[in-house]
């Protein structure tokens, strides 16, 4: 796992990132994000604060059609900025006074696979699960099997 100091560094260059993002380009901003969202949930954990707080952020109004001049177009792009800005400001200062816990692992629980596993890998599972099974039902059709079971 990364050091203290070079997590506290990658904080840090996306406050710079995000300073340099242009007013409205949202294609930066949501690569900004899935880089901060990957570096949250390793650093600090899925059930951390910080990535439930981070999920909420919005950079447009929910369910409104309006030009990108329309005050709440502008108002939820610079309150999407100014929390992202204060989370990462809070992020770095928890790394800064505290450093980070080395135990910071997610339990492999049922509700958390069905939540991170690709469908592509559920499929390779059951398509897994069913070949073992069907290979099992042939090789207990063997005259060897049937000898190991005295049938």
């Amino acid at each position: 796992m990364p050091s203290t100091a070079h997590n506290i560094r990658i904080i840090e260059s996306f406050e710079k990132r995000l300073q340099a993002i242009r007013y409205q380009d949202y294609a930066s901003i949501g690569k900004l994000g899935t880089e901060i969202r990957i570096v949250l949930r390793r650093v600090f954990g899925v059930q951390h604060v910080y990535s439930h707080d981070f999920e909420l952020i919005r950079f447009k109004p929910e369910g409104l059609i309006a030009n990108s001049e329309h005050y709440l177009m502008t108002g939820a792009w610079e309150q999407g900025v100014k929390t992202l800005s204060e989370l990462l400001r809070a992020m770095k200062t928890e790394l800064s006074v505290f450093g980070q816990n080395e135990q910071k692992t997610d339990a492999a629980t049922i509700p958390w696979l069905l939540k991170n596993m690709s469908w592509e890998a559920w499929t390779a599972l059951g398509t897994l699960v069913v070949s073992a099974f069907t290979a099992g039902v042939a090789l207990a059709h063997t005259s060897f099997i049937k000898e190991l079971l005295g049938r």
